[in-house]
């Protein structure tokens, strides 16, 4: 008798500045969810991990660097279904068209709002099971 497959849920985080990054995996790992932490300079890699089916929970992309790149990864991700969270060094920025109804969170980032995201994404999906951390942030 065959074994099913379960599949494997992470956050793929994109992002270049390591402590960020770093930050940024502990809070989700904090939530019970596995993090791939991929350099947003990583396009190849990237794009080879959002087109795993059923891998991804989740993406927390980086949007401060050129937005040929970022936006190239948040259209793949939306065409793969994979809900997107962005983050940014700079706090004036803003999404616009098709990005304007993402989550966006400017640095220093609100690490606790960015665990309600995840927890709230993660019960629209019907994975709340798959998350289950600590939930430090209430």
């Amino acid at each position: 008798m065959a074994v099913p497959s379960i599949p494997l849920s992470c956050a793929l985080v994109l992002e270049d500045d390591l402590p960020v990054a770093a930050d940024l995996c502990d809070a989700i790992e904090s939530e019970g969810l596995l993090t791939l932490l991929v350099s947003v300079n990583d396009s190849s890699g990237a794009v080879s991990l959002i087109r795993q089916d059923h891998l991804l929970a989740v993406a927390v992309v980086d949007i401060s660097h050129p937005r040929s790149t970022t936006y190239a990864m948040m259209d793949l991700l939306r065409a793969e279904g994979v809900p997107t969270v962005c983050v940014s060094t700079d706090p004036s920025i803003s999404l616009s068209g098709p990005y304007a109804s993402l989550p966006l969170f400017t640095k220093p980032l609100d690490f606790c709002g960015l665990q309600r995201i995840m927890r709230d994404i993660a019960v629209k999906r019907g994975h709340e099971a798959a998350l289950g951390g600590a939930r430090s942030c209430g």
